[in-house]
């Protein structure tokens, strides 16, 4: 298989949340094309995914290295250096995209989440506690929260909120229950609009980008 296969097959595994599956077809679809800046933007948001801040970072490093000019790899950056919770570096890089694309919903929404986050935590000391609370008080998704494996990608989405960027619908839950919390801080349009560029995996055209799956999906 060429490197545009693999790499197909590395989007799907990560859709499906197989995210160490489709490394693994990042790995060898990097193999094929080294210089592919796009291959290095889907893995580092698969790895995110999986919760390797590091790696993420060292990925997206890589990929804004290779295409200084694409706005998407300073977003895939920033949300590695958010997982490390290295907050300005991260606000930089989201500003940094921006400055390319400022119209590109994806950074929008990273940049705020790290801007909102130190008043969100300074605000809601118990938020794990009071977003389940909400969760069970929530009519739309009282049969989603019976769901065990629901609740455990709640509880990873809190720890590590730009994660939750490639998945649309945790977005919304999100946005609904921080709104049901009285925080106005959270841009729910921001927030949502992500779906139709960024997923983090990407397509081989620059213009179609599941930019992750955030769905900040691949692309």
């Amino acid at each position: 298989m060429d490197s545009s296969e693999l790499k197909d097959l590395g989007n799907n595994e990560f859709k499906n949340g197989n995210y160490q599956s489709a490394i693994k077809y990042f790995d060898e679809a990097i193999e094929k094309d080294s210089e592919n800046h796009i291959l290095y933007s889907n893995r580092s948001a698969a790895y995110l995914s999986s919760g390797n801040g590091q790696q993420a970072f060292t990925d997206a490093e890589k990929c804004v290295n290779l295409e200084p000019t694409w706005a998407k790899g300073y977003g895939r950056k920033g949300a590695a250096l958010h997982m490390l919770k290295k907050y300005e570096e991260a606000k930089s890089c989201f500003e940094e995209g921006l400055k390319l694309e400022s119209d590109n919903s994806y950074l929008q929404s990273g940049l705020a989440l790290v801007n909102n986050e130190k008043e969100i935590m300074s605000n809601q000391p118990n938020i794990s506690m009071d977003m389940m609370h909400q969760l069970m008080q929530n009519s739309k998704i009282q049969e989603k929260v019976k769901d065990p494996a629901f609740v455990s990608k709640m509880m990873q989405y809190q720890a590590n909120p730009l994660s939750m960027l490639q998945d649309s619908e945790m977005m919304e839950i999100f946005s609904s229950i921080m709104q049901e919390m009285g925080n106005k801080n959270t841009n729910h349009s921001d927030v949502v609009e992500i779906m139709s560029d960024d997923d983090d995996t990407e397509e081989d055209s620059d213009d179609s980008e599941l930019d992750d799956l955030d769905d900040e999906s691949v692309e």
